[in-house]
């Protein structure tokens, strides 16, 4: 079960960063 816990905490983590970089590269190309 904490196992479980873990790898869905890990893949709303990533989810976070990958929204970030996209808004980032957004930004980039569009200032």
């Amino acid at each position: 079960m904490n196992r479980n816990m873990k790898v869905e905490d890990g893949d709303v983590l990533h989810r976070d960063a990958n929204a970030s970089d996209a808004s980032l590269m957004e930004t980039a190309q569009n200032p």
